[in-house]
């Protein structure tokens, strides 16, 4: 069972299951939802009308919508590439764009699962100096000590130029070193 877009988003065993009603209520249907199948979605957008259409008339009327949030980590299960690839190119900054999302060390049982292994970012950029330096970047509410603070972007570049200023001037850390700092639970 399906339609010409390849969406099947449910199962009815007719064997298992008496003649459908009128009558019956949405959780009285006999639908066997799938939502491991990769046929179960063809993309993170989902046509509501794909949906109907893919359904026998007597069911179409209490018909389930499956939720976005579903649908979408299906479809990121289903193939990382054609997932994440768009919404990295979208909403981070790169130096040089990746062309693979997701990519498996090696079959070893320990190997490292790689993100966007051959795109090159700069994590600073992207995390603070392009955002607007007055746009509100770490609110911090405490009802422990009744403690409030804002911080803006602005503020947090000043305060992370201050550390890499220090860890440049005072400790003297090159391109390539690994650096570890430790921070007492505050």
């Amino acid at each position: 069972m399906g339609n010409e877009s390849g969406i099947v988003p449910w199962r009815i065993s007719p064997q298992l299951h008496p003649p459908i009603s009128a009558n019956l209520t949405h959780n009285q249907l006999p639908l066997n939802r799938d939502l491991t199948s990769p046929k179960t979605f063809r993309s993170s957008r989902i046509n509501p009308a794909g949906f109907k259409a893919a359904l026998p008339p007597a069911v179409r009327a209490y018909t389930l919508m499956v939720h976005p949030q579903v649908a979408a980590h299906a479809a990121s299960l289903r193939d990382p590439d054609s997932f994440w690839l768009p919404l990295a190119r979208k909403l981070i900054t790169w130096y040089n764009p990746p062309t693979r999302a997701l990519v498996n060390g090696s079959s070893s049982p320990d190997s490292k699962w790689l993100w966007f292994p051959d795109g090159t970012l700069n994590t600073c950029y992207n995390c603070v100096d392009r955002h607007p330096p007055s746009r509100v970047a770490i609110q911090y509410v405490s009802s422990v000590t009744d403690t409030r603070e804002t911080i803006t972007y602005g503020q947090l570049r000043q305060r992370v130029e201050s550390v890499a200023a220090f860890l440049k001037h005072e400790l003297r850390v090159k391109k390539g070193d690994t650096v570890i700092i430790y921070s007492k639970i505050l």
